[in-house]
């Protein structure tokens, strides 16, 4: 049965089954190629805002997760090793991808959003460079954290898991100043706190008082007086803040990488995964 007759035969039914399929020839020096496109096929929804948001906070060396409710409390954390730095670029996606699908398991298995900043490459060196180094902000290299950003699309819309962006603005200083020290989360888990309390629009005010200890992620703490309330925006606040936590960053001594351990009374127990939260703690 010719092709012409068998679509006059079954009529509508070419137009609910199957995928449609675009054919190109291409030749090069090994000789001829069939290449075949495809639209991508959408998973099914499985994710939810009423469970909460997973908020992904992107560095040179790991990707930081965290998960809260949707009243903003955290409630788990986990940490992925993404070395991307001295890699060929097969190796490069081999990590990535590997990085990539564990990050969506975890926003499918708990039927959440997955939740990043916007922003570019440009302005997240600009970041790391802040709070590390020249040398940590390298380690990313555009190219790495182009494919990181692609590759969690294209995973997210396979397997149906919403995938959410949000203006970055202020979200480290937000983390380090707000839940790092008070909850025993290193910079990254605060700021990927950050990020997920932002897309449910929570306003984040500064703390109380005249001052804060701030855990500068390198040999303890910085104790920074805090903007007085100008009558302003509350990010004009945060804007002062940061420039003073940066300078304050510049004059310490590089020591330690993870914030000193809270004791029991915290309402905190370790977990395999992560710091699980054993009580809904407000902020």
């Amino acid at each position: 049965m010719g092709l012409k007759a068998g679509r006059d035969q079954f009529g509508d039914l070419y137009k609910h089954y199957g995928q449609a399929l675009s054919f190109r020839f291409a030749r090069d020096k090994k000789g001829w190629r069939l290449l075949v496109t495809t639209a991508a096929i959408r998973g099914r929804p499985c994710t939810c805002p009423e469970a909460g948001a997973m908020g992904l906070d992107i560095n040179a060396d790991h990707l930081a997760l965290a998960l809260i409710d949707r009243h903003g409390n955290p409630l788990n954390k986990w940490t992925i090793p993404c070395h991307t730095f001295g890699k060929t670029s097969e190796q490069r996606q081999a990590v990535i991808g590997d990085a990539c699908k564990q990050v969506i398991e975890l926003a499918k298995q708990a039927g959440v959003p997955l939740v990043m900043e916007h922003l570019s490459f440009r302005k997240k060196k600009d970041e790391l460079e802040k709070s590390h180094s020249a040398r940590y902000a390298r380690m990313l290299s555009g190219l790495a954290y182009d494919q990181i950003h692609k590759t969690l699309v294209s995973r997210a819309y396979r397997e149906g898991v919403e995938l959410a962006r949000v203006n970055p603005a202020y979200t480290s200083v937000i983390g380090r100043t707000k839940f790092s020290g008070q909850y025993g989360l290193s910079v990254h888990h605060g700021a990927a706190v950050a990020i997920d309390r932002r897309y449910f629009q929570f306003s984040e005010r500064l703390p109380r008082g005249a001052s804060a200890w701030l855990w500068d992620d390198r040999a303890g703490h910085v104790a920074l007086r805090l903007p007085e309330d100008n009558g302003k925006h509350v990010w004009t606040r945060w804007a002062i803040l940061r420039g003073k936590l940066a300078t304050a960053l510049a004059e310490r001594p590089k020591r330690s990488k993870h914030p000193p351990a809270l004791s029991a009374t915290a309402g905190l127990r370790e977990g395999e995964s992560g710091v699980v939260f054993d009580t809904a703690l407000p902020f």
